[in-house]
């Protein structure tokens, strides 16, 4: 009769290794990479060079996501803020337009130097579309509804004085009333 060279801890060593094959065939999948929730704080998505791309998070007020550009600048953005929700698109470094909805809701479209142009909002329970001056702030022409339902029209000049009105009211600047 032969002898085998087998000692005891082979022995033990084959054994566990035949129940964890065995256990592995017999197992089932309880997930199969769907899952009902994942919780994080901030995800990043890169490129091949590393620059990150997209951007998903969330604060203690604030949640967004943020896509960019291969230079790493956003192009666009979608927050909420408190209890307002925004989005910005951007043209190169610049905002080109913004949707808001803070106490009012808001919709202004920039220029490629990333200044206000065209404005239109819901204010004091009027709707109002504005043109400002493609340098500064300053309004240019203001079209609204006033509070009493009625149309009206401002126009103002390069000094940003009231230069022309139509209002079924008496002609007054709007900007007084705000």
């Amino acid at each position: 009769m032969k002898k085998f060279g087998i000692d005891f801890k082979s022995i033990i060593i084959g054994v566990l290794f035949g129940i964890t094959v065995v256990m592995f065939l017999g197992a089932k999948a309880t997930k199969d990479g769907v899952f009902d929730t994942i919780t994080v704080k901030k995800i990043k998505v890169t490129n091949e060079e590393g620059k990150e791309r997209i951007s998903l998070g969330s604060s203690k007020d604030e949640g967004w996501v943020i896509l960019k550009n291969k230079e790493g600048n956003p192009v666009v953005e979608i927050s909420s803020i408190g209890t307002a929700g925004e989005i910005s698109i951007f043209n190169k470094k610049e905002l080109a337009i913004f949707l808001g909805g803070h106490k009012d809701a808001v919709i202004v479209v920039c220029n490629e130097k990333g200044n206000s142009v065209i404005g239109m909002r819901s204010f004091l329970d009027m709707g109002q579309f504005v043109i400002l001056d493609r340098n500064s702030s300053d309004w240019k022409v203001l079209m609204q509804q006033n509070q009493e339902g009625d149309g009206e029209i401002f126009i103002y000049d390069k000094n940003n004085q009231l230069f022309w009105s139509k209002s079924p009211e008496k002609q007054e600047n709007p900007l007084s009333r705000q």
